[in-house]
């Protein structure tokens, strides 16, 4: 069977199914890799049954799959020119469909319909005679210089044809004289009244400048006072808005051999963490790019439960054992805005109640290593690596072992990446983290297909023991867990039965 991409960076690409089974994802070790928007990491599935159908089954997507606009639940038979939308990708079973045109003979011509009789009115020509250098004297030539032979003639059919009456030469003469001379008076009269063209020139110029000039200043009129509305608007506060989440929490320790600093910055929906630790050469930004939801409003909800936005400045203390705190909070909420810095001095109660929900949003995040003193990130470090190392060690004995080899290495990697300079097995980490993510990705799909083998046969219970393996292989929020869920849900019920 063969599958037509309808669109995309491979659109008109024919691609021909074979084996028992081909997957379809983001990911690069999938069998067909389609990089569209909507489309999972292992979106799909293509599988062939003994009798030569070929099916489709979704592999736990978030987006889903669809054949003809229906969403499928579980496996579909594929059928010759079903159309199949995998996120904003779309195919179709089968090869590309014949564009018929219809064609046009070479031998045809448009007709064009003709008048069946001419019209028989007169016709005027206008007809160009040339002059010559040297014009031959006729005999009935006028011997007048004035004389001017007319170049418009009226041709109209023979039988109305007539003879214009003579006319003497003299009488020509006269009235071109008149001609002539009515003329010149005309051009007079015109240069008289008329401007010159230089100076027309530049009146254009100036009245189009001008009307430019007047444009630009309305523009810069109408700018500012919209911009004084606005001002005005902000001043007074709009009842129908209320000003989104915005929190900034500064942390500074200055001593005589070090400056520490640690910063939040909660703003539009997105996170920035930051800390700058000049002693222990720790210089390290994260950003996140879009915070959960839950996690926005347990910390309007705790900023809601305190007194923050009453409360006044703070008085500042004096520094202590040659240790400058200074702790400064910023929040923006329900048309409310107040900033707080306590400087060598105790917190209000609210203050360090929002302090605590900060502590809370960090961790949800593992990023309470941002806050460790720098001997104590480097110790956590050296026993991860080592934990890893373990784990690595005795991969064959289990599964799951890839997994927490995995999160170990990626541990010992975020607790090191704060330094500017990092010890030797910072890079070892690295190497082994790209390998074991890439032994886990494998067996995943080995697993897979096993599953898949297992069911086409009827051996249910072993693709149950493949499915746990595959649990042990998969991280917690991992959207493929749920695929395997349901297999497993549906196996089980399945022995079940049989069993009744």
């Amino acid at each position: 069977m063969k599958i037509y991409f309808l669109n995309g960076k491979r659109n008109g690409e024919l691609v021909e199914l074979s084996g028992e089974g081909v997957s379809l994802g983001r990911e690069l070790d999938n069998d067909i890799i389609v990089e569209t928007e909507g489309v999972s990491r292992y979106h799909a599935k293509f599988f062939k049954q003994s009798e030569g159908t070929w099916f489709i089954e979704d592999l736990g997507s978030t987006n889903g799959c669809k054949i003809n606009k229906k969403l499928i639940d579980g496996n579909q038979v594929l059928k010759e020119g079903d159309i199949i939308n995998i996120g904003e990708q779309d195919f179709r079973v089968g090869e590309e469909k014949s564009k018929t045109k219809s064609k046009v003979k070479a031998t045809e011509t448009p007709v064009i319909p003709i008048a069946k009789e001419a019209s028989k009115q007169s016709v005027k020509k206008i007809v160009f005679q040339p002059m010559s250098k040297k014009p031959e004297k006729s005999p009935n030539a006028a011997k007048n210089p004035g004389e001017i032979k007319p170049i418009l003639e009226t041709v109209k059919p023979k039988t109305e044809a007539k003879k214009s009456p003579d006319v003497t030469a003299k009488e020509l003469s006269e009235n071109a004289n008149d001609i002539f001379g009515e003329q010149k008076k005309k051009n007079k009269t015109d240069k008289k009244n008329s401007v010159p063209i230089g100076r027309k020139h530049i009146f254009n110029v100036m009245f189009y400048l001008i009307l430019l000039l007047g444009v630009v200043v309305f523009v810069f009129i109408f700018l500012n006072s919209n911009k004084e509305n606005l001002k005005v608007n902000i001043a007074q506060g709009n009842k129908t808005q209320t000003i989104p989440l915005v929190l900034s929490y500064v942390k500074t320790e200055i001593t005589k051999n070090n400056i520490f600093r640690f910063s939040l910055l909660v703003e539009n929906n997105t996170a920035t963490f930051t800390i700058d630790d000049v002693k222990a050469d720790r210089h390290h930004n994260k950003i996140i790019k879009e915070i959960k939801p839950e996690l926005i409003k347990a910390l309007k909800t705790a900023i809601q439960d305190t007194r923050f936005m009453e409360l006044h400045p703070v008085s500042k203390g004096s520094a202590v054992n040659n240790l400058d705190k200074t702790r400064t909070m910023t929040i923006a909420l329900d048309k409310k805005v107040n900033s707080i810095t306590i400087q060598n001095n105790s917190a209000p109660t609210s203050f360090e109640d929002i302090e605590m929900a900060i502590v809370d949003f960090i961790d949800s995040y593992d990023l309470l290593t941002f806050a460790m003193p720098p001997k104590e990130l480097q110790k956590r470090a050296i026993e991860s690596f080592a934990k890893a190392e373990q784990y690595y060690d005795n991969r064959k004995a289990n599964s799951g072992n890839l997994l927490e080899a995995e999160r170990r290495y990626k541990l010992t990697i975020d607790y090191l990446n704060q330094f500017s300079s990092k010890p030797k097995f910072y890079n070892i980490a690295k190497k082994r983290y790209d390998e074991v993510k890439s032994m886990r990705k494998k067996r995943w799909k080995e697993l897979q297909y096993e599953v898949d083998r297992l069911e086409r046969l009827g051996k249910l219970q072993e693709g149950i023991e493949a499915l746990n393996e595959m649990l042990l292989l998969a991280y917690e929020d991992d959207k493929a867990k749920k695929w395997v869920r349901k297999k497993l849900t549906r196996f089980s019920r399945t022995l079940n039965a049989r069993k009744k």
